[in-house]
């Protein structure tokens, strides 16, 4: 009984990474970006005139509403 389940279980995964695959190529078609979005980089100029101006890394964060990691990023 509980191979007849795995086997059914292992048999749905199949379908669902082949659904997934089948999605991701469609889109990708379509001309979709797919992936995390940029946002922090956008604001790279932005980032170091405030650094510039002596304002403090976790400061420039949370006005630009970015993480501080990223702003550390940027700045190097």
């Amino acid at each position: 009984m509980a191979g007849l389940l795995a086997i059914s279980a292992e048999f749905e995964r199949r379908f669902l990474r082949e659904r997934t695959r089948a999605g991701l190529a469609q889109a990708r078609q379509n001309g979709k970006r797919l992936g995390r979005p940029i946002t922090a980089g956008l604001k790279a100029a932005e980032i170091r005139k405030l650094r510039r101006a002596g304002v403090a890394k976790a400061e420039i964060a949370c006005r630009l509403k970015i993480g501080r990691t990223s702003v550390r990023r940027i700045l190097g």
